[in-house]
C-alpha cells in the first residue's frame, strides 16, 4: 500500500481529490433514481433530506481545519498531532477499493499485488485506510464483529509508517515540475516521521509523542470511515439501477447508508 501511495501527482494524472465531488454527484443521482424507480425505493427506508444533513456533518468532521481546532491544544504533544494531520491528509494515489478480493499474494514472487483499479484516483491517505478497515466487514456488513480494534489499527499504521520512512529512489534529472515539488514536500514529511519513529523507544517521553501521533491518525481514520460508508452506499444505489452484476446492491446500499454510517458516527466524537 505504501509503495502505491508513493506514486506522486504528475502532469499526466489529475491529482485533485475527487471524494467529495463523487459523493455529491452520486447523491444527486441516487435521489433521482429512488424518485423514479419504485423497485429500488421500496424498502430502502432512507430519509434523503436527513442523509443530506449527515453528509454535511461527515464533510465537516473530515475537514482538516475542523479537526485541528477540536483536537489540538497547547500541550507538548500538539506538534505530533499536527504531524498526524499532515500525514493523513496528504493527497496520494489511492486504490479506494481494497477489499480482500483485490489483494493478491503471489507466492512464487513472495509479494502482494493489488488488482482492479477501476476506482483508483488521488485521495486523502486517511480515506484509503478507512476504506480498507471497513472492508474487513465484507459484503455481510457485520460492522460490530468485523471492524478492527483500535489496537489493530495502531499496529497497522505503525507498520505502514515503518515502510513510509524508508528511502526511495528519486529521479532528480528534472526540476521545477509539479511532481518534483510534491516529492520535496514528501521528503520533509518523511524526515519528521522517521525521527519520530526511530526515537519512540528511546525514552518514555518519546514513546508518549509517538502514541499521540499514532492515536491521532486512528482518530482521523475513524472520521473518514463515515465518508467511506457514504461513498460506497451512494455507489450502491447507482449500481442497483445500472449494474448487470448479480448482486443485491440495494441491500448493500441500505446497509452502508443506514447501519454502517450510524456505526461509524458512533465511533467519532462530534
Amino acid at each position: 500500500m505504501e509503495h502505491m501511495h508513493s506514486i506522486h501527482p504528475s502532469v499526466f494524472l489529475n491529482n485533485k481529490v475527487m471524494l467529495w465531488t463523487l459523493i455529491d454527484r452520486w447523491y444527486q443521482m441516487s435521489r433521482q433514481i429512488v424518485s423514479e424507480d419504485k423497485d429500488i425505493s421500496n424498502g430502502m427506508d432512507i430519509d434523503w433530506d436527513d442523509l443530506k444533513d449527515k453528509i454535511a456533518i461527515v464533510k465537516r468532521i473530515c475537514k482538516w481545519d475542523e479537526l485541528k481546532d477540536r483536537w489540538t491544544d497547547r500541550s507538548i504533544h500538539e506538534t505530533h498531532k499536527q504531524l498526524a494531520f499532515e500525514f493523513m491528509f496528504e493527497c496520494v494515489f489511492c486504490h479506494n477499493d481494497l477489499l480482500g478480493g483485490n489483494i493478491l499474494y503471489l507466492q512464487n514472487e513472495h509479494c502482494v499485488k493489488f488488482v482492479d483499479f477501476e476506482y483508483g484516483h488521488y485521495n486523502f491517505r486517511a480515506f484509503e485506510f478507512a476504506n480498507h478497515f471497513c472492508e474487513y466487514c465484507g459484503f455481510d456488513c457485520n460492522w460490530k464483529q468485523g471492524f478492527p480494534s483500535q489496537y489493530h489499527m495502531r499496529d497497522f499504521l505503525t507498520c505502514y509508517v515503518k515502510e513510509y520512512v524508508k528511502p526511495i529512489a528519486v529521479d532528480t534529472s528534472h526540476s521545477n515540475t509539479a511532481s518534483d515539488i510534491q516529492l520535496r514536500k514528501n521528503e520533509a514529511l518523511v524526515s519528521k516521521l522517521k525521527r519520530l519513529h526511530e526515537q519512540r523507544s528511546q525514552s518514555t517521553e518519546n514513546g508518549k509523542k509517538w502514541d499521540c501521533f499514532i492515536q491521532t491518525c486512528v482518530d482521523i481514520v475513524l472520521c473518514f470511515a463515515c465518508a467511506d460508508h457514504v461513498y460506497w452506499g451512494l455507489w450502491g444505489v447507482v449500481q442497483a439501477k445500472h449494474s448487470k452484476i448479480d448482486f443485491d446492491f440495494k441491500k448493500y446500499a441500505k446497509d452502508r447508508l443506514l447501519h454502517g454510517l450510524q456505526f461509524a458516527l458512533s465511533k467519532v466524537s462530534l
